[in-house]
């Protein structure tokens, strides 16, 4: 058991609420002035899980309520086997300020409750520690006084004392069992001597008799068992050597069946042609790839370019040709043009009045003098002349026109050239160019039939790969089966063969199936024989179970002759077991009054020896000697090795080994020393009891009350070693004291302080 959390209200001198968390303390002290408040914590521990304190006794809880309340409370969390507990009691005080009343109570493990009412925790608490409250105020909480009273209380106040603490009453109860038990076997001879009375009267005439009939027969059934057996045998024999001469004759059949399939020997000549066909395919298809690459490495300009540029070539001629003849149909229309506006300034200058009246209508100003025109006379000269002039000025716009079409087109072939030199400026020449067309289509021409060339044998490879494909099919084949014929071989050891090379190994395997024949065969003639000659053993064997079965009378035919003896024999064992079984149920009945007689004389002796005063002291005597032997593996840690306890009739002594092994008295000791050697012996009867209360007890924690007030610093400090080692061990350890050099020596304190008329608990950690 090992607390986690205690919670206290109304509890003694905790008037107020109060936690005290026990979660991480291994090795802990409750320290503080005395009356602080330092032991009711460890009663508050005890009463939650017993409901009672060890200052007040088991039936008194009154006490506990704190006087300015009227009911105390406590829980207390717990842990047993790494499963968590809870448990809480209430006491409340009568209403007539007498007594109390300690009714409430839980147990709970996770939310599930395990038991309600006082009563029923504590039974399920003394369940789950495996301690009562006794055990535990003595292997949990050490009572340090009470073993100080102990080491020079009389014998036989000792004895009264460890015989409660130890429950040594228990050897009264097996004397009183013992008595009854004898008196139990008394009853029990009575019924066996009258039952061995009447199974006197059963003879056991014509015993003998069966038993020799009985002999008789065993012999003839072990001796045609053995018949049977040999005969099982050998037909065992001829099974197996039937069986040898069928493994022998599949053997003679495998070897003469061993045929390779038809065409086998061709498939060497197929494979080597073939490899000559794909070798001289990949050198064609390497050499057409190498000429492929060389052509596709020569750099030639683009094909439609060197069209373009020669299309150009061709086109600047005829522009410059074009300009040409523009250009003098220019020359010629400039001298037309000047012609035909010379005639019409010659017309215009032969009549200019003419002219001028030409334009002219009533109501314009006259170009001479100004005037408005109110009338124009006709003129008959004037009208032919007019003619003349528009004809002339006609012929002169006709002519402008036709040299202004001319010069657009002059102007047109111009900037034609201009672009077309432009763009053919250091291009070669007509006839380079032409040259290198013809070269540009002949490597095209040539990178054609290469690529004609390359899916030809491209072609050709995926054909040789399709007869290849076909010939490894055929080859597999001829490996499959070669490898199916060899596993049926096994038996004949069969050469290794190398299946990649399936002809040559048919050849190896034929080779050896010629030379294995002959063995083969022999072995299956030899197999004959051993057959013919296992049977004829059969034969001969069964016919002397016949014969055996005839001597005796039985009938020839030996298949249910087994049964038939087994009947004969299982009647006769019948009438046997009837007389047998009387005899044994009369050696029973004899041996069970026998042992009732030993165990009556047993319980006696041993309720006699129990309720002598003798077996008692002998008890006390073996239980001294373990607590001095279980308190000097202390008290040597707490002393240096000085003291060392010892029994001297039935009295306590001390060895001191550092005064050349001096005994004295324990009432000799200083309050120091006598203090260590209660501490000792209080441990050594905590394992006492513990080692009685069995394995089912998990004693995970111990806690030492006050006493360490007499000690010197170095006796403190040697017990605080000891303390340390205990919590080592695995247990949770708590000392109570108000010693603080003692106190510093704990990782964990808890410091119980007294404010008004109530206690106030600080933990504090180093």
């Amino acid at each position: 058991m090992r607390p986690l959390t205690l919670t206290l209200k109304g509890f003694g001198i905790f008037s107020e609420p109060t936690v005290v968390d026990f979660t991480d303390a291994e090795l802990f002290a409750l320290t503080g002035p005395t009356g602080s408040g330092k032991t009711t914590i460890l009663d508050g521990i005890c009463f939650a899980l017993y409901g009672a304190v060890p200052r007040h006794g088991e039936g008194a809880v009154a006490p506990i309520v704190n006087q300015q309340a009227n009911e105390a409370t406590v829980g207390l969390t717990f842990s047993v086997h790494d499963q968590t507990y809870q448990v809480a009691r209430r006491v409340r005080k009568s209403e007539k300020g007498k007594g109390a009343s300690t009714g409430e109570a839980s147990l709970e493990r996770d939310g599930t409750v395990l038991a309600v009412g006082a009563t029923n925790v504590t039974v399920n608490i003394e369940k789950l520690l495996g301690l009562d409250f006794s055990q535990f105020t003595t292997c949990v909480m050490v009572p340090q006084g009470e073993f100080a009273r102990f080491l020079h209380e009389q014998p036989r106040h000792r004895q009264s004392l460890l015989s409660a603490i130890l429950d040594l009453g228990l050897y009264d109860v097996v004397a009183s069992l013992a008595s009854g038990r004898a008196k139990e076997a008394d009853g029990r001879l009575a019924v066996h001597a009258s039952r061995l009375a009447e199974l006197a009267r059963i003879t056991d005439v014509d015993l003998e008799s069966l038993k020799t009939r009985r002999k008789e027969l065993e012999t003839l059934a072990t001796r045609l068992a053995t018949a049977f057996t040999r005969v099982e045998e050998l037909r065992v024999r001829h099974a197996r050597a039937i069986s040898v001469e069928e493994e022998a004759m599949a053997a003679h059949n495998h070897l003469t069946g061993l045929t390779p399939p038809t065409g086998w020997t061709k498939l060497s000549a197929e494979a080597a042609a073939l490899a000559a066909q794909e070798a001289a395919a990949r050198v064609e298809f390497e050499q057409a790839t190498a000429r492929h690459a060389d052509l596709a490495t020569v750099a030639w300009p683009a094909r439609s370019q060197v069209e373009r540029f020669i299309k150009a070539r061709k086109e600047l001629a005829v522009v410059i040709e074009q300009k040409s003849e523009f250009e003098a149909a220019l020359t010629e229309q400039t001298t037309i043009a000047a012609q035909a506006r010379d005639d019409f300034e010659a017309e215009v200058a032969a009549d200019r009045a003419a002219h001028l009246r030409l334009g002219l209508k009533v109501g314009d100003s006259c170009p001479v003098c100004g005037e408005k025109i109110k009338k124009l006379a006709p003129s008959a000269k004037a009208g032919a002349h007019a003619k003349q002039i528009e004809k002339a000025r006609k012929l002169a716009e006709a002519a402008s026109k036709a040299l202004g079409a001319l010069q657009g087109k002059v102007a047109e072939a111009i900037t034609r050239q201009g672009a077309l030199e432009s763009e053919l400026e250091g291009v070669a020449m007509a006839p380079e160019l032409s040259e290198q067309l013809q070269a540009i289509v002949a490597h095209e021409e040539a990178l054609d039939s290469l690529r004609s060339r390359l899916a030809a044998a491209q072609a050709h490879s995926e054909h040789l790969r399709k007869e290849r494909a076909q010939l490894d099919i055929k080859t597999l084949k001829l490996r499959t089966e070669l490898g199916e014929r060899v596993s049926k071989l096994g038996s004949l050891d069969p050469p290794l063969l190398d299946l990649g090379q399936p002809t040559a190994a048919w050849e190896v395997l034929l080779a050896w199936r010629d030379q294995k024949l002959p063995e083969v065969a022999q072995r299956v003639q030899d197999a004959k024989t051993e057959v013919s000659e296992a049977g004829a053993r059969v034969d001969a064997a069964v016919a002397e179970i016949v014969e055996d079965l005839t001597e005796v009378g039985l009938p020839k035919d030996i298949g249910p002759a087994r049964e038939t003896i087994a009947a004969a024999l299982a009647e006769l064992g019948r009438d046997i077991k009837s007389v047998e079984e009387a005899r044994e149920e009369t050696e029973r009945v004899a041996a069970e009054r026998d042992m009732a007689m030993t165990q009556r004389d047993v319980a006696k002796k041993l309720a006699s020896e129990l309720a002598a005063n003798k077996f008692k002291k002998w008890i006390f005597d073996e239980v001294f000697a373990a607590l001095v032997a279980g308190a000097n593996l202390r008290l040597t840690a707490l002393t240096s090795g000085q003291y060392e306890l010892t029994v001297t009739n039935n009295d306590f002594e001390v060895i001191d080994r550092f005064a050349a092994d001096h005994r004295r008295g324990v009432k000799s000791l200083s309050g120091g020393e006598t203090f260590l050697v209660s501490l000792a012996m209080a441990v050594a009867l905590a394992d006492e009891v513990a080692a009685a209360a069995g394995h089912r007890v998990a004693l995970d924690s111990l806690f030492l009350d006050e006493g360490f007030g007499t000690l010197d610093n170095e006796s403190l400090e040697v017990v605080g070693r000891v303390i340390a080692d205990l919590g080592e061990g695995g247990k949770m350890v708590g000392i109570v004291t108000h010693v603080e050099e003692l106190a510093a020596q704990m990782p964990v304190r808890y410091e119980v302080r007294r404010v008004g008329n109530a206690a106030k608990v600080t933990q504090v950690s180093e």
